[in-house]
């Protein structure tokens, strides 16, 4: 990373570390999304919590998706469009190229297909405010135009316990060891060793979070 875009947050003084309003940079990887990207974006303008940056990296999209990202860019100076000269072709490569031109203070994952409710920066702010939580997981609704009745929410830390008995928990606090083993499915793992255990699913939904940029010099990465 070019040392002189960093933020250097090991000499920062704490309250601008952390402010009450803090920057939330929103990545968004873009590729031949023209069709709904307007959606997306327009829910993001229409937050409650204005101290944003959305950083739109687009993929060398064959349709006009630059073309309405460029408009947006032109609109609101919050939105950033940075076009890539070459394909890359996987969004995780993309997120990190964002990471490296991100200035704020927690970062958010947003896809081009994602649309969230007006409040969604203020509410997941105030939770990590909270907590002070360095995740924090929203949750997430599929939705299909085609067929209502398929619709489902995503939320919380959902345990079973055999068979039948299901709860879920949105107040729980997991711990950096926890949330990883929550993360993963060890259902081939358990199978391939003849083992039977409970487990615990992390119901979250393709990095849709909002994650702390911890004091360190290196910041997360998108696998």
């Amino acid at each position: 990373m070019n040392k002189s875009s960093s933020i250097d947050y090991i000499n920062m003084p704490l309250e601008r570390q952390f402010p009450k309003s803090p920057k939330i940079t929103i990545i968004m990887p873009c590729y031949n999304c023209a069709d709904f990207i307007y959606r997306s974006i327009e829910s993001v303008l229409n937050q409650t919590y204005l101290n944003w940056e959305l950083l739109c990296i687009n993929d060398m999209s064959t349709d006009n998706t630059l073309d309405i990202l460029n408009q947006y860019a032109q609109k609101d100076k919050r939105i950033k469009v940075f076009n890539r000269k070459k394909r890359i072709g996987k969004a995780a490569p993309n997120c990190n190229y964002a990471l490296e031109k991100a200035t704020g203070y927690f970062i958010c994952r947003l896809d081009p297909d994602d649309d969230i409710s007006t409040d969604y920066l203020e509410k997941l702010i105030k939770r990590q405010q909270e907590t002070n939580a360095d995740i924090v997981i929203p949750d997430c609704c599929f939705v299909y135009p085609s067929n209502s009745n398929k619709n489902w929410t995503m939320a919380g830390i959902l345990k079973r316990w055999g068979k039948t008995n299901k709860k879920i928990n949105r107040d729980i606090i997991l711990t950096g060891r926890q949330a990883c083993e929550l993360s993963l499915n060890w259902r081939i793992l358990l199978k391939s060793s003849g083992l039977n255990a409970d487990r615990a699913y992390l119901l979250s939904i393709a990095g849709k979070v909002l994650m702390k940029i911890k004091l360190k010099l290196t910041r997360p990465r998108y696998e």
